[in-house]
């Protein structure tokens, strides 16, 4: 069966913008030397753009309260990425004073965090972080680069939260989420770290990009979804450095919902 078929509830206009970035080749290896050393000046430039990123999906198996650290990846298999995110307020184009929630799933499209059968367990939490943007609006992970699963192209999990009061035990209470999307991946990058293992071990078939029928809807004509990365070594074995700038509305309010032990939920965005 042609997985483009699988995405009948994208508006074509939505499709086609998304369609336009999917073109664009975000490999900067060659053209950039960033480390995590780099200054934030340096990755994002002095004059931060101002582009409202659109709301998404946030689902699925997202879990409340994670731990507040920079590295998720706790030794899990899977190419190394270390991700920098820089939010802008589109009210005042400043940096967003905001707690960002990442998450994803394995090489094999598992979820940590949740007790269904097919998932990593209520108990685990790899893959799953949060910080505090610093005075640029940034914030910095250190995962891998995530998995696929039935009918989903390869994709990284995001959410800001507004208000939000940090716990002396290292996660965070309260607040509002101002901002859900998800970001994606070029289909040869993604073809190239497949065919690594442990991610050829997923017995899943992929879904490209363009197949996924959620992708479109985190595009804009103005708004490119895709990470930019560059290889950190000799081939995407060696890992990733990747980074992304996101417009976010910090007045809005989503309500969304986290997953209890055994329901998977998914949420999209009107």
């Amino acid at each position: 069966m042609d997985l483009h078929l699988r995405a009948p509830f994208l508006h074509r206009r939505t499709a086609a913008e998304f369609r336009k970035w999917s073109e664009v080749d975000h490999n900067k290896t060659g053209l950039v030397s960033y480390d995590p050393s780099t200054p934030a000046d340096d990755i994002f430039g002095a004059n931060a753009s101002c582009i409202l990123a659109p709301d998404n999906a946030n689902g699925p198996y997202f879990v409340s309260q994670e731990l507040i650290r920079q590295n998720v990846s706790e030794g899990i298999p899977g190419v190394p990425m270390h991700l920098e995110l820089q939010f802008i307020d589109i009210n005042t184009c400043e940096p967003a004073d905001v707690l960002i929630d990442i998450w994803s799933c394995n090489t094999t499209g598992k979820y940590s965090g949740v007790s269904a059968r097919t998932q990593g367990g209520l108990h685990s939490t790899w893959l799953r972080g949060v910080q505090k943007t610093d005075a640029d609006g940034v914030v910095r992970f250190d995962t891998n680069v995530p998995g696929h699963y039935e009918f989903r192209a390869t994709h990284q999990h995001i959410i800001a939260h507004v208000g939000s009061q940090v716990l002396p035990n290292g996660t965070y209470t309260g607040g509002k989420v101002a901002h859900l999307s998800q970001l994606f991946f070029d289909q040869d990058l993604r073809d190239a770290i497949e065919a690594l293992p442990p991610y050829n071990q997923n017995q899943i078939r992929a879904t490209t990009n363009l197949a996924d029928g959620f992708s479109g809807y985190a595009a804009s004509s103005a708004y490119d979804p895709f990470l930019n990365y560059a290889v950190l070594g000799s081939d995407v074995s060696s890992g990733l450095f990747a980074w992304h700038e996101l417009g976010i509305n910090t007045s809005s309010n989503w309500d969304t919902y986290a997953t209890d032990a055994s329901t998977q939920f998914w949420w999209i965005v009107s």
